[in-house]
């Protein structure tokens, strides 16, 4: 019997420190609860957000691909120039590529589309070095050596596209030295 009565003071002395506990720290435990389930509640709601916008995105993306099928070119620039400002990069990648397509008569244009989405930063830096090296591309004819030499990065070695990066600056040289060597003998023979 003196086993049992022990138990019940144990008992009964856990339930009076638990009440204590709980008299003392509920407003604590109340608070801590409700922000741990806010917290669940708006990452998911946040995360559900996201999907939803990228989904709308896409959705805008395959109705703008649809319109320049048929020929409707200005309604789907005008998409693709929205999708490039979009948070997802792939998307971002994919708008700008089908920009750069639809305006393949102005290289202007071509570097505007460009250089909006190099001004916003937010895409990774090997799909920035993609866009530079296409930007390279599109101004080959236009730009001097030392522009060429800004946007395309040869000092860092460490890139994935150091080799594309110093072939195509080795091809810039190669053909600003042929056309020099061009017009040097055009003026020995005019001579």
């Amino acid at each position: 019997m003196s086993q049992e009565f022990e138990n019940q003071i144990k008992e009964s002395v856990l339930n009076d420190k638990i009440n204590l506990f709980w008299k003392k720290y509920r407003f604590s435990i109340l608070i801590s609860g409700i922000l741990i389930v806010a917290t669940f509640v708006a990452y998911f709601s946040y995360e559900v957000f996201n999907k939803k916008k990228n989904s709308q995105e896409l959705h805008e993306y395959s109705i703008a691909i649809e319109k320049l099928k048929n020929q409707d070119v200005e309604q789907s620039k005008k998409v693709f120039k929205k999708l490039i400002h979009s948070s997802n990069d792939n998307l971002v990648l994919l708008s700008l590529n089908q920009l750069l397509i639809a305006s393949t008569h102005s290289k202007d244009e071509m570097i505007e589309y460009i250089n909006i989405v190099l001004a916003q930063k937010k895409l990774k830096n090997a799909n920035i070095e993609l866009i530079k090296i296409k930007k390279a591309i599109i101004m080959f004819d236009i730009v001097n050596e030392k522009e060429i030499r800004e946007l395309l990065d040869i000092k860092n070695k460490n890139s994935s596209f150091a080799k594309i990066q110093q072939s195509l600056l080795n091809d810039f040289i190669n053909s600003k030295n042929k056309t020099k060597k061009v017009d040097i003998k055009n003026k020995l023979n005019e001579k």
